[in-house]
């Protein structure tokens, strides 16, 4: 539980660090490949709407991600000292999961837009 704890504790500190630089990189590289703030370009172009869809993906994976760090997963820690709720582990372990597969996601597309795919 201990090693669980210091674990999950030092990772979710690099991981959100991680994650802001990407927020800092992602609108540096906007703004540097000149891609517009404009609705009509993620609406009406293919890489648009890629890239719209990447985005939304990555504000779902934050969001999601705040939630299993600060909220879930430290109740679902907390509650294996008292008496371990197979409901709090079982939604920690489901948020976790869906933040690898979105990440994936991410990648996948980010990989596809870079090399001229979408």
């Amino acid at each position: 539980m201990h090693l669980l704890y210091t674990t999950g504790m030092r990772l979710r500190t690099v991981g959100w660090i991680t994650l802001i630089g990407l927020v800092f990189t992602g609108v540096l590289n906007l703004h540097f490949r000149h891609i517009p703030f404009e609705w009509s370009f993620y609406h009406d172009s293919q890489y648009g709407h890629w890239l719209l869809i990447k985005l939304i993906l990555f504000g779902s994976m934050l969001i999601i991600g705040a939630y299993h760090d600060f909220y879930i997963g430290k109740r679902a820690l907390e509650d294996l000292e008292r008496q371990p709720d197979p409901k709090l582990r079982k939604i920690a372990s489901w948020t976790g999961r869906i933040n690898l597969l979105l990440a994936l996601a991410i990648a996948f597309i980010g990989i596809g837009l870079s090399r001229g795919f979408f």
